[in-house]
């Protein structure tokens, strides 16, 4: 992970809206309802979709299964699964980090999908956002509908038709 899990007690992440949600955080059972608080921690979405708003301003749809760990408010890491981030203004520079790269908004949507060995593509939908590799330091702006696909090694862009399009 490349950043430490936040434990203040006023961290606070809401899930605001769900459907057929089964959530889980460090192995006990957290209430889907909505306005259900979440802090720091690994969350486990087996099914269904929630939307999560940080308290930075940023809403995150996470698509199960997934696995989303809550760093601190403006920053996460998605460990495997599907995510669409909408990030409003006075949320900029929210962050997204997976095994190999680290998403960092720029006044954006993207779109992000990640395997669970670490693998995965993200998508710009609006606005543009920076890529970062973890492994080799590669760092590249992706703008409106552009997109690139993440492996150990490194990523490369993907075309306009290219990659999981429908997904995001």
């Amino acid at each position: 992970v490349p950043f430490p899990v936040a434990t203040n007690a006023q961290l606070v992440h809401e899930i605001v809206s769900g459907t057929q949600t089964a959530i889980a955080m460090g192995g006990s059972s957290l209430p889907t309802q909505l306005g259900s608080a979440l802090g720091g921690g690994r969350l486990r979405l087996e099914g269904g979709i929630a939307r999560i708003v940080f308290r930075g301003g940023a809403e995150v749809r996470l698509e199960g299964p997934a696995e989303l760990e809550v760093l601190a408010e403006d920053r996460c890491h998605l460990h495997a699964g599907v995510l669409t981030a909408h990030v409003p203004e006075r949320a900029r520079g929210f962050s997204v980090a997976t095994r190999f790269a680290l998403i960092i908004d720029h006044g954006t949507d993207f779109g992000l999908s990640v395997n669970p060995a670490g693998a995965g593509q993200v998508r710009v939908l609006s606005g543009e956002g920076e890529l970062q590799h973890l492994e080799n330091g590669q760092t590249r702006r992706l703008r409106y509908n552009e997109a690139a696909r993440i492996t150990r090694e490194r990523f490369w862009q993907l075309h306009a038709n290219e990659g999981e399009t429908a997904v995001y």
